[in-house]
């Protein structure tokens, strides 16, 4: 799981964020990144909808691997950048955290936060 520094616990920034970031579609999410809003290392929201998955237990495993992806790409992120990511496919409840991984990886290289 991503430190509880790196996550972002508010609706306000994740909101700022999607509304001004740069957006990258990576396969089953996509990645929303803005520089420059915060002092520190980087924060990140992910964001499951009812759609994707109906219950709350699915959206929250969903959510986890996720943040466990951001976790093993850390350290290639920059400071001062604020992530959310927001997911579109239910396959990604089911994927290998090698393949989540490597997908995160690929939308943060667009969006130039590495």
């Amino acid at each position: 799981m991503l430190a509880k520094i790196n996550r972002y616990h508010d609706r306000r920034e994740p909101r700022i964020v999607l509304k001004y970031g740069r957006q990258a579609q990576c396969g089953p999410f996509k990645v929303v990144a803005l520089a420059g809003r915060h002092r520190g290392p980087f924060r990140a929201a992910v964001v499951v909808g009812t759609k994707v998955a109906k219950s709350a237990p699915a959206r929250n495993r969903i959510r986890r691997r996720i943040y466990e992806a951001l976790r093993l790409c850390e350290p290639s992120v920059r400071d001062d950048f604020s992530l959310v990511v927001v997911v579109h496919d239910p396959k990604t409840g089911t994927m290998a955290i090698g393949e989540l991984q490597k997908a995160l990886a690929a939308g943060l290289d667009h969006c130039q936060v590495r």
